[in-house]
């Protein structure tokens, strides 16, 4: 297991909590954007049936690809559990991760409160396209 640290589980959110962090050079017109739902999902990762250890490596291992693949906005389903765990998990990872911009609970059609909109560096844009947008 890579991230043995992550396995703690603190409730820091509840199953029905709007989820949303952004770095402060991502421009407000880029963020509205974003929450709104207005940029376009490259990919998506459903953790669903996945157990915390395994939710750990798995969205690791989704990240590390999506930069790999230059991907600039993807979906992570969460799902909401009566306690959130994943959810908790997915937030702080998020919070955490150096090539995550911004993070925010998606609309109701592409999953509400138990998926997150995911915004991330990629090597075709820099921090002025961001801050512009």
């Amino acid at each position: 297991m890579k991230n043995n640290h992550c396995l703690k589980f603190d409730a820091d959110v509840t199953p029905n909590s709007y989820l949303f962090n952004a770095h402060s050079s991502i421009g407000g017109k880029l963020i509205q954007k974003f929450k709104r739902g207005q940029i376009p999902i490259q990919t998506s990762l459903d953790l669903h049936g996945c157990t915390l250890a395994q939710a750990v490596d798995v969205l690791e291992d989704f990240l590390t690809h999506c930069l790999q693949s230059n991907y600039r906005c993807v979906l992570v389903i969460h799902g909401k559990g009566s306690l959130a765990i994943l959810k908790n998990h997915v937030n702080r990872s998020l919070h955490d991760h150096a090539h995550v911009l911004a993070f925010c609970s998606a609309k109701p059609k592409d999953g509400g409160n138990g998926a997150v909109y995911v915004l991330l560096k990629t090597l075709s844009h820099n921090k002025d396209d961001y801050e512009t947008e």
